[in-house]
């Protein structure tokens, strides 16, 4: 089995506990087989905080924050022949790194690996990145499905991978390494590119790989972590020269993407239309049960009023007897 190092660049102990300790279950080899480094962001006192779990762990920077040169920084860093890179807000699922070191070992083909990530409420989150037609990178079927839903249980080729959590091997990792010029994201989706164009290696989509991300989670909680304009013409770009060198197993990999995601939402748009179906049947039920019951309402509002009116006039006729009666003992 392959040695791995998991890359974590953090600033926030409670997330990173949290990782540390999902990463336990994520591999099911010998401790040794696995070293979890970390890039330190955040202030002195916090990171006495943390707590590692049954894997080996360092903290072996402490760079101010930019992803990618603090990913850089600990790749080189590494002692594994796989990289594992993670963001600290995740939380892995059992069998995780076991599946990623496996395809790796196993296909040499692949260049890099890509999760399957869902959120906290159970909604797809991840199943690899496609693009537009004019190089825009989007998640597909992203919040539109469960995330166990079969649309997402198919390994397969992908034009991108977030990279939230993925692998790589060291040395073909080395070779490109993330591109620092981004403002805040976007060097994820240049590096599949860069492997599929320069190292000519595919990236597999591996829901085997997999484990829970609120995306944004720690982004959104500062400023100059926000999306940037330059960062997506630069994917864009990227994108559009990948196309114009693509070679036709390349090509191929778009349009199979491509044909995958319209059969995908053409059987999740059946799934919805057989739910409204199945919905509009049951209001009609509803309905007619509701109208059935307004029916037999009003013919029990219609006998109680007929009733209290042959009771108040048997009173009126017993009240006038006894009138009578009256007049007739003078």
């Amino acid at each position: 089995m392959l040695k791995a190092s998991v890359l974590v660049v953090s600033r926030t102990p409670e997330l990173l506990n949290r990782l540390l300790h999902s990463l336990d279950s994520a591999y099911s080899g010998m401790a040794a087989g696995v070293e979890v480094i970390a890039s330190w962001n955040g202030c002195a006192d916090d990171e006495t905080r943390i707590q590692a779990g049954r894997l080996p762990f360092r903290v072996v920077q402490h760079d101010p924050y930019h992803f990618a040169s603090n990913m850089n920084g600990l790749a080189r860093k590494a002692s594994g022949t796989v990289l594992i890179f993670a963001n600290d807000d995740l939380i892995v699922d059992p069998g995780a790194i076991d599946a990623a070191l496996e395809r790796l070992q196993t296909r040499p083909e692949v260049g890099l690996i890509g999760a399957r990530l869902r959120t906290s409420q159970g909604q797809l989150a991840h199943a690899g990145i496609h693009f537009t037609s004019y190089g825009s990178p989007y998640h597909q079927l992203e919040h539109f499905v469960n995330a166990a839903h079969p649309a997402n249980q198919r390994e397969r080729l992908v034009p991108a991978v977030t990279g939230a959590f993925f692998a790589m091997r060291r040395d073909e990792f080395l070779q490109l390494e993330l591109a620092e010029t981004f403002n805040v994201c976007g060097e994820d989706v240049l590096l599949c590119l860069q492997t599929r164009a320069v190292l000519q290696k595919q990236v597999l989509y591996c829901p085997a790989m997999s484990g829970v991300h609120d995306a944004e989670s720690t982004r959104s909680q500062f400023e100059e972590q926000q999306g940037n304009d330059d960062d997506m013409k630069r994917m864009r770009a990227g994108w559009r020269e990948l196309i114009q060198r693509a070679n036709k197993e390349s090509l191929m990999v778009e349009l199979q993407a491509a044909q995958d995601e319209a059969e995908d939402l053409r059987g999740r748009c059946l799934e919805l239309l057989s739910e409204q179906a199945k919905q509009e049947a049951a209001l009609n039920e509803l309905r007619a049960q509701a109208s059935e019951k307004a029916q037999l309402q009003a013919q029990s509002t219609q006998q109680y009023l007929q009733q209290s009116l042959l009771e108040s006039e048997n009173k009126r006729l017993r009240s006038r007897v006894q009138q009578l009666e009256n007049q007739l003992t003078r």
